[in-house]
């Protein structure tokens, strides 16, 4: 029988979509360390979702009808 994770655990987790233009729209869960920044949250997409060129590879706020791109120096779990 599965447990749900205690609710502590829950705010080290963030739903993150990936538009890439062969397969559409994928989402994922992702468990990110409390005080982890942009850059490490870039690094860690772009692993799970299998991004061919990292490097050109950036994250993306969805808010108030227009993307906003994330500053790598920024916190993950602060987002705006």
């Amino acid at each position: 029988q599965r447990r749900l994770p205690a609710t502590h655990s829950l705010q080290c987790l963030l739903r993150v979509a990936h538009q890439d233009p062969s397969s559409g729209c994928t989402s994922k869960t992702l468990a990110v360390p409390p005080g982890a920044s942009i850059a490490t949250l870039n690094q860690l997409c772009a692993t799970k979702f299998r991004v061919t060129q990292p490097d050109t590879f950036g994250l993306f706020l969805y808010k108030e009808q227009g993307y906003h791109r994330l500053p790598p120096g920024a916190l993950a779990h602060r987002l705006p």
